[in-house]
């Protein structure tokens, strides 16, 4: 019996579940756990094992001391008798993991971050020595128990911005690295693009700031990048235009001066197909949607000369400005259109300068003219050219405006 009973104690003592020790001594404090009893007189096969329970109390003397004091109920039995068993033992508990740790034996929570030392030693894996193991801004409490961060990573969601950044500055969401769903994330939108990482198109543009970034190469702080007073949002998905050029088509007209008042194609220069760019007719007055009025043609009569006005030359050249080439275009049309007419151009100057310089230059301002309507597809065999200079004047060459008349092309139909 007295083997039996050793035996009973010792299966007590190595079979307790007690309560997980904390770090720390901390004032008077309490636990339950249990186990299994064996009759050692029999086989542990045949031996039927019965719960046993254990309560104690335990109290921290100093900072590596603590006793505890417990006590245990439990029954054992088999087929012949039936035995009750309340142990009670008494235990000093050696305490080195504050020691080797260097926390405060004293204090619960060492370094006042709102975490036990036991709880950031076993649980959290921070340091019980400091209120902020991460060095994000936040106390390892905080994070934990409020915003739900990783206490031992200063950016959680890895987006570039630290967790305090996300929560105290740019209210962003720090276990989200994309806060606002645009394809950016937070850390890119602060610090790179300086857009809202919290809004998902941050101009109001219609478009997103990642689609601007990324796709359009467009401004995602400006609603119009182009300038051209239609959004990049109603560039991209209305009109199809480029929202980084103010004049998709090159025809002089903005992109939204076409769509909003003339109506013409933002993408077509020429409208109506009418030859005529729709800048160049919307500067004369003629209807860019109306090709009938595109290009107006000229009568020529036989022997009949007529200025071509509007055509002239950069200073002291005969190289043909870029208008007046459309001031050509009724001569050509008519030309292209009655292929039997042949013309002899004129040119004239004032008579400033030498009057050999300036017979010369008239003759080379004719023949640009000629090859002009050449290089449009007039046979040159058509064209004959006489350069006459000073000497037909149809207004004094006393002031700038009659100098001016007096530098002119003429046409003058042959046949």
């Amino acid at each position: 019996m007295q083997k039996s009973i050793s035996t009973i104690l010792m299966f007590t003592l190595l079979l307790v579940i007690g309560a997980t020790a904390r770090q720390k001594p901390d004032g008077l404090r309490g636990g339950a756990g249990g186990g299994l009893l064996y009759d050692d007189n029999l086989s542990i096969d045949k031996a039927p094992a019965r719960l046993w329970s254990r309560g104690f109390l335990r109290y921290g003397f100093s900072e590596y001391l603590e006793g505890e004091a417990g006590v245990g109920l439990g029954s054992f039995a088999n087929s012949n008798y039936t035995t009750r068993v309340i142990p009670a033992d008494f235990r000093l508990l050696i305490n080195k993991v504050e020691r080797e740790l260097g926390t405060d034996s004293k204090r619960k929570d060492s370094d006042g971050d709102g975490l036990s030392d036991g709880d950031e030693f076993n649980l959290h894996k921070t340091d019980p020595k400091k209120s902020d193991s991460d060095g994000d801004g936040l106390t390892d409490g905080e994070e934990v128990n409020v915003t739900r961060t990783d206490p031992n990573k200063a950016d959680t969601d890895g987006d570039g911005l630290t967790d305090m950044e996300e929560l105290k500055a740019f209210r962003t969401d720090p276990l989200k690295a994309d806060s606002d769903g645009d394809g950016l994330n937070d850390g890119d939108e602060v610090r790179q693009y300086k857009t809202d990482p919290n809004k998902f198109d941050t101009d109001n543009d219609g478009l997103s700031d990642y689609e601007e970034v990324m796709v359009h190469k467009t401004d995602p702080l400006k609603a119009d990048s182009d300038g051209d007073l239609l959004s990049d949002g109603d560039e991209i998905k209305r009109t199809n235009t480029d929202p980084l050029k103010t004049d998709t088509d090159g025809d002089g007209l903005s992109d939204a001066e076409e769509v909003n008042h003339h109506k013409t194609d933002p993408l077509k220069m020429d409208t109506d197909g009418g030859s005529i760019g729709d800048g160049v007719e919307i500067r004369r007055g003629s209807n860019p949607l109306d090709p009938g009025d595109d290009v107006k043609r000229v009568a020529l009569e036989l022997k009949k000369a007529f200025i071509l006005e509007g055509c002239e030359f950069e200073v002291g050249s005969a190289r043909l400005t870029k208008d007046s080439e459309e001031r050509l275009l009724p001569t050509l049309y008519t030309l292209t259109e009655n292929p039997e007419i042949h013309i002899e151009i004129h040119g004239h100057t004032d008579n400033t300068g030498s009057r050999t310089r300036n017979v010369q230059l008239s003759q080379e301002r004719a023949d640009a003219v000629k090859i002009w309507f050449a290089g449009k597809g007039v046979a040159a065999t058509r064209i004959t050219t006489q350069g006459i200079g000073p000497d037909k004047p149809i207004a004094p060459n006393n002031s700038a405006d009659g100098r001016r008349k007096n530098r002119r092309v003429e046409i003058l139909r042959t046949r």
